[in-house]
């Protein structure tokens, strides 16, 4: 398995108030683990790519801003293949925990699913 990280930018933080906004972690696995399949480097990168990028653009406009996820971190294992997305999500106004992770893993699903289905 492999970490690929991404922090933001300073403009991507979340700078409202004086205090930090509340967040937590959300752990968002997508594909198969158990699977006996593997897929190279190269085609591992692309699912990613075609995940995260897409997925990010979509969830930034929604949102109106960058500063809902401070951190991401992905780990992909060749097997499966695999992707774990680890996102440091940041509260928004009028959001719930339980609303802005059904939203955040609903988009990244929806794009993982785009990509496996045009890479493999």
């Amino acid at each position: 398995m492999r970490w690929f990280s991404r922090k933001k930018s300073e403009s991507g933080r979340g700078t409202e108030g004086a205090s930090a906004p509340k967040g937590f972690l959300f752990i968002l696995q997508l594909g198969d683990s158990e699977s006996d399949t593997t897929v190279s480097r190269e085609v591992m990168d692309q699912l990613v790519r075609a995940t995260k990028e897409p997925a990010l653009r979509a969830l930034d406009r929604y949102w109106g801003t960058e500063s809902w996820c401070s951190e991401i971190r992905t780990n992909a294992s060749l097997q499966g293949p695999c992707v774990f997305f680890s996102l440091q999500i940041d509260i928004r106004p009028g959001e719930t925990p339980a609303g802005m992770q059904d939203r955040v893993g609903g988009e990244f699903r929806h794009w993982w699913n785009i990509a496996v289905e045009n890479l493999l």
